[in-house]
């Protein structure tokens, strides 16, 4: 009893400042309430101490601090063992929100449009553009973790100073102009190399990779190809807007637009999604819509269905019915051409020329993605 006596006297003063942000009366009725529940937990009656027990998890953030300040004090091993069976629950939603938040954070932007707009800011890109390429690493691994029930076993390999790395922004890769290894690698063009190991790499184009792929975060618009018989990725996280061929993959996380082929004898442990679209749990991509047109495949062409209001394309005058043939003088004979091409002029907040077919009229209508 003597013990129950001392763990109430300690609980009110942090109990009201876990409740700081309710009225006055409020904080006094929570932290009363609370007192009077880790009092019960104490109690003799396996009842009262379950009921106890349920409402002390239903008040987590005004009880937390208080069943941590008891903690310290208590001497009664059993008392000891149900608050911290309760502190245990706190922590664990603690984690489970804490996962969902960065989850989130990997969907704030379009994953291939932050490959173009980094692409084409190269030197110049924000460190919130950079932060982004994390939040999906992070996003990406969470998310295997949860899906295999393991989430010990993921891992994200960026250094947490990755934004500190050194930068390199190249037309080409080739080995005699850079050799990978903790660095920050953003790639224009076409490139093929021997090794890419333990780097951030953004690519633009497709990537060649004759040797191994290990440890590294990379955000590709376009196909990877493992060049050698022996080719290897291993402890990766890889975005694809294209395919991904390779003899071995070993615990990564790869998503593809495309397919991912692979050896599956000489592969194990991980998370592979194929031919992903839109809506993903931990990342998204780019849509028309996103800019505020939806399209269709037409003949030829692609036939605007829907147009929002106050749009770039309702101010340009685009309307639904639309055929849209040309963007910025390359034709656009399906969907997927016209959304890539769109990408690219939303990352580099540029116009486009738009050739729509209205009827038997063809017009030239400009678009402006500039802020």
């Amino acid at each position: 009893m003597c013990a129950r006596i001392v763990v109430a006297m300690c609980l009110l003063g942090s109990v009201i400042l876990a409740a700081g942000g309710l009225p006055a009366q409020e904080q006094r009725e929570r932290a009363e309430e609370v007192r009077r529940l880790i009092e019960q937990l104490n109690s003799q009656r396996y009842r009262e101490r379950d009921e106890a027990t349920r409402k002390l998890l239903a008040l987590e953030q005004a009880a937390l601090p208080a069943l941590q300040k008891v903690l310290g004090s208590a001497t009664d091993l059993e008392f000891r063992r149900r608050v911290e069976h309760i502190l245990g629950v706190f922590r664990e939603r603690q984690q489970q929100r804490d996962r969902a938040a960065a989850i989130a954070k990997g969907k704030r932007v379009p994953v291939d449009l932050l490959v173009e707009r980094l692409v084409l800011r190269g030197k110049a890109a924000s460190a919130d553009d950079w932060q982004a390429v994390g939040d999906i690493a992070q996003a990406m691994t969470l998310w295997a973790g949860d899906k295999t029930g393991q989430p010990a076993r993921w891992f994200i390999p960026l250094e947490k100073d990755f934004l500190q790395s050194p930068l390199w922004v190249l037309e080409t890769w080739k080995d005699d102009s850079v050799k990978s290894g903790r660095k920050r690698i953003i790639v224009r063009a076409d490139s093929t190399v021997d090794i890419a190991d333990g780097s951030v790499i953004v690519c633009r184009r497709h990537l060649g990779v004759y040797i191994t792929a290990n440890h590294v975060v990379l955000l590709l618009n376009g196909d990877l190809k493992m060049g050698s018989p022996g080719a290897n990725i291993s402890g990766s996280v890889i975005f694809c807007d294209g395919d991904v061929h390779t003899k071995r993959i070993n615990h990564s996380v790869i998503i593809a637009t495309g397919k991912v082929t692979c050896e599956p004898l000489l592969s194990k442990d991980n998370v592979i999604v194929e031919k992903a679209h839109n809506p993903l749990p931990f990342l998204r991509l780019f849509e028309t819509s996103d800019v505020g047109i939806e399209v269709a495949a037409a003949e030829g062409s692609v036939q605007v269905n829907q147009v929002r209001p106050g749009s770039p394309f309702a101010r340009a005058g685009v309307q639904a019915g639309d055929r849209i043939a040309a963007l910025s003088g390359t034709a656009v004979k399906s969907v997927e051409p016209f959304r890539q091409l769109l990408r690219g002029k939303v990352a580099a907040q540029a116009e486009a020329m738009l050739t729509v077919r209205r009827g038997a009229t063809t017009r030239q209508l400009r678009v402006s993605f500039r802020d």
